[in-house]
């Protein structure tokens, strides 16, 4: 029990030690100032602690910004020199700090500025009258202060990048009027460095006028002199529609009822004298007319 109770101090005391020794990893916490331009050359003072013996400093991986000197002023604080390349990409940079203990990262500490460019759409056409997302691609398109058009008639509820840092694409709901004028028009993307223009890269195409469409009647069979109710479905019903089953059917104007845009139930009657076998049943909105041909039928007795 004795030996059991020595093991568990001896652990505990490893863990004490282990857990107590401080860290001489670096800590990154912030820079000052916080940004800069394609092209410029720019003192930086880096804040934090566990500078002290530092041996490399970087902005980004992939050398898109160049140290030219840096100097570990203590403990808490390093001052450095950089060069932003003219090709780097916008956006927001990791400060990566390594000394003979290991590497410390701040996350997204330094953005790269300026104004945005548009390379790309997802989607290139949109109808009259419809509500679609668009993600354009290209790039300083930042988080919370980026704004976008596609033109007049053409509404934009919202342009938004997927995240803060996320620079190079952006989601777009966009609502095309039904009275937008049909053809190209530019998409412009505005930060606060700057407008991009693509021009002509986005078509409004003209809304097809489709008449009403019939694909059933139920129920599709009467005999003289019966009446009811008739439930017609399709598609493209709207406004206030008018039905016709043809000669000796007689259809209750004021019944004719628009249920949604795929049924229409209206009250019928059949003449004694109407005539036996099939005929067409017709919607007609807006002086277009859609036809279901033989889907109703008249029968000497069912």
């Amino acid at each position: 029990m004795k030996r059991y109770l020595f093991l568990l101090f001896l652990l505990f005391l490893l863990i004490c030690m282990i857990g107590c020794v401080p860290s001489h990893i670096p800590l990154v916490i912030s820079v000052s100032p916080s940004s800069g331009v394609r092209g410029q050359t720019l003192d930086v003072t880096i804040t934090g602690t566990n500078f002290l013996g530092t041996e490399d400093v970087d902005f980004g991986y992939g050398h898109s910004i160049k140290i030219n000197y840096f100097t570990v002023i203590s403990l808490t604080e390093i001052r450095a020199n950089i060069s932003i390349y003219s090709y780097v990409h916008l956006g927001p940079k990791d400060i990566i700090v390594t000394n003979a203990y290991g590497t410390g990262e701040g996350d997204k500490l330094f953005t790269v500025t300026g104004a945005p460019s548009i390379s790309s759409l997802t989607l290139a056409t949109g109808t009259q009258g419809s509500l679609m997302d668009i993600y354009i691609i290209g790039e300083g398109f930042y988080y919370g202060s980026t704004t976008c058009s596609f033109g007049p008639g053409i509404v934009v509820h919202g342009c938004q990048q997927y995240s803060e840092y996320d620079t190079e694409g952006m989601i777009v709901t966009i609502n095309i009027s039904l009275t937008a004028t049909p053809g190209k028009r530019n998409v412009t993307v505005t930060n606060p460095y700057g407008t991009a223009t693509g021009t002509g890269m986005f078509t409004v195409t003209a809304l097809e006028v489709t008449g009403p469409v019939v694909s059933s009647v139920y129920p599709n069979i009467a005999i003289r002199g019966q009446y009811g109710d008739v439930s017609i479905k399709g598609s493209n019903f709207t406004g206030t529609p008018t039905v016709s089953f043809g000669p000796g059917i007689r259809v209750d104007i004021d019944s004719v009822t628009l249920i949604s845009s795929h049924e229409i139930k209206a009250h019928i009657s059949v003449d004694l004298d109407a005539e036996f076998g099939y005929r067409d049943v017709s919607v007609t909105i807006g002086g277009v007319t859609g036809v279901g041909e033989d889907m109703f039928r008249v029968d000497p007795f069912i």
